[in-house]
């Protein structure tokens, strides 16, 4: 993690990191091959800022989620969007840093990829995307689907859900968005509570109050 912090404070400029391959890869921010590493199968869903899409890496056939911003970075050397890329990285470097707990959704990688917006014969604009597990189901489909659980299954789902908050806390994060539809479970049938969508999530430097309402409680 201290290697990870270097990381993310070094500085690049939009152009540079659009531009050179060799440069950004190595400095580990985003990798460019996602086309050879992962086949995008089907569309799950989609979020506010963002689609999901079932995904599976082309050497092991292990299925993954890839979620692929919506609005697009930009073109190379031509315009770049800073705010999509500081929206991008920073729900990364929460789920980064916060990575090694099982209420916590695994991150497997993060993929600059040119998109097949405006038929331009491959000078299309680029997209950010990161590929984290597959889960299954998201708890407000499951209430919907099997009615209110049963009162051992909501003391599990709320003992795992404070497991996940304290251990942002721990690593300076709070999450600001807890919501049923934030909640998924890795299997049906295993179970497993995963906290999800750290979009709003910021650093903790300890007790305040917030001056507005932010995400879901």
């Amino acid at each position: 993690l201290p290697i990870l912090e270097m990381i993310w404070k070094l500085g690049m400029n939009w152009t540079q990191a659009l531009s050179f391959r060799k440069h950004i890869e190595k400095i580990g921010i985003v990798q460019t091959d996602l086309s050879s590493q992962f086949a995008f199968k089907k569309y799950i869903g989609k979020g506010a800022f963002s689609e999901v899409y079932l995904a599976q890496h082309v050497e092991t056939a292990t299925t993954v989620a890839a979620k692929v911003m919506k609005k697009p970075l930009g073109y190379p050397d031509v315009n770049v969007d800073g705010r999509i890329w500081d929206e991008f990285s920073k729900e990364v470097r929460v789920l980064a840093r916060a990575q090694g707990h099982e209420n916590i959704m695994k991150l497997h990688g993060t993929y600059l990829f040119r998109t097949n917006d405006g038929g331009n014969g491959g000078n299309n604009p680029c997209a950010l995307t990161v590929i984290t597990e597959l889960l299954d189901i998201s708890l407000l489909d499951l209430v919907k689907r099997t009615g209110k659980l049963p009162e051992s299954s909501t003391k599990g789902v709320a003992e795992s859900l404070l497991s996940a908050l304290a251990h942002l806390n721990s690593v300076g994060f709070v999450h600001r968005d807890l919501k049923v539809s934030n909640v998924m479970l890795r299997s049906l049938e295993r179970g497993g509570i995963v906290l999800v969508d750290y979009g709003f999530a910021r650093e903790y430097q300890g007790p305040e109050v917030f001056k507005s309402v932010v995400g879901t409680v």
